[in-house]
């Protein structure tokens, strides 16, 4: 309750201030998410927004078996987005969204006890699956697209290492990340332009692992600034701005931000007992990155970036939540961002809902 009226007063003093920035006042606010048939066990892992009026998040959901979910905001609503059938487990691990007819949601399937890497476009009417290279123990986690279909990168891993995959408007081929041995996984990617991205990911020894592709199609790792750590997601703002977003493990679990200036990697830990799984800047002065507390009760933390420094906005709860977690977010403005992740409505470890947040 001291929390919550202190961000209260903060917020009103904020108002009243000349001068005070446009996003002092803003605040997150729930929003009702559709339903599968049978809701238990459904979660949201990833969103992406290509404006405050479009959407896509992308999860999971059980039924007979684990399958992919996918909901739409449009029209002021979340609405469900029939997905394919895949044969066997489906899990959709990120979606990447250049107009509300162009997203494209990667993840892996499991069946007969091998795995599948996934790649799914949405063309603004329906989902259809894409066509994958063969690559053994293959699953993808992360997604970025720019101009419409025509390129993406997803990045994942396989059983000899890190893996990435490239979208030329075409196929999806394979590209060499140099330097990874088995265990290493890149989990989140980021593209400003065709042939800019950066990847992050952890190794098998728990460390940071990060990769920057080049326009000329090759790979670099990157040194980090922190160490003992695994760094979730990634997203950049331009060249010379990016900030990855994870966790860091020393005598207790901490958030671990880290900054690239176009030259080196920063870090700013932004707090203890608590990890950090989605981030997204609209430019290098607007960035939210969201998580959640390790420690009883599990709830979410998002914290915001202005420029100069991170601050700890207050995500509510829904009635009645056991647990509930941020696992990604996307801002396509400097006052907008949308959380996707889930909450638990008792005390099951295996029962879930989907969660989506606005802020604003």
């Amino acid at each position: 309750m001291r929390r919550t009226v202190a961000f209260l007063v903060v917020v009103m003093a904020a108002l009243l201030i000349p001068g005070t920035p446009a996003w002092a006042s803003l605040q997150w606010h729930i929003e009702p998410t559709a339903l599968p048939a049978d809701p238990t066990g459904s979660a949201l892992g990833a969103v992406s927004c290509v404006s405050a009026d479009f959407c896509m998040a992308v999860g999971k959901k059980q039924e007979t078996q684990v399958a992919g979910l996918a909901e739409e905001y449009t029209a002021g609503s979340w609405a469900l987005s029939p997905l394919p059938n895949v044969a066997g487990d489906t899990h959709l691990s990120d979606v990447s969204c250049t107009s509300a007819t162009a997203c494209t949601t990667v993840g892996y399937a499991v069946a007969g006890g091998a795995t599948t890497p996934l790649a799914m476009r949405w063309d603004g009417t329906a989902w259809s699956r894409q066509t994958l290279p063969v690559i053994a123990g293959g699953e993808l986690y992360g997604v970025s697209c720019v101009a419409g279909f025509t390129w993406c990168l997803g990045v994942g891993r396989s059983a000899a290492g890190a893996v990435a995959l490239l979208w030329n408007g075409t196929t999806w081929a394979p590209t060499t990340v140099p330097g990874t041995a088995a265990g290493d996984q890149l989990t989140g990617v980021s593209c400003t332009q065709r042939g800019a991205c950066t990847a992050v990911g952890r190794t098998a020894a728990s460390q940071p692992l990060i990769e920057r592709w080049s326009g000329g199609g090759t790979w670099t790792a990157q040194p980090a600034a922190h160490s003992n750590d695994g760094l979730s997601r990634v997203s950049c703002a331009s060249a010379t701005f990016c900030v990855a977003a994870g966790y860091f493990v020393s005598s207790y679990l901490g958030a671990d931000i880290e900054t690239w200036n176009g030259t080196t990697w920063v870090t700013s830990v932004v707090g203890q007992y608590f990890r950090l799984d989605g981030v997204s800047c609209a430019s290098a002065t607007n960035c939210m990155a969201v998580g959640s507390t390790q420690n009883s009760p599990i709830t979410p933390v998002a914290y915001r970036w202005d420029g100069s420094s991170w601050t700890a906005t207050a995500a509510p709860v829904p009635s009645g939540s056991t647990l509930t977690v941020f696992t990604g977010v996307s801002c396509p403005a400097a006052t907008v961002c949308r959380a996707a992740g889930y909450w638990r409505p008792n005390q099951d470890p295996n029962d879930s809902r989907p969660l989506a947040e606005r802020w604003s």
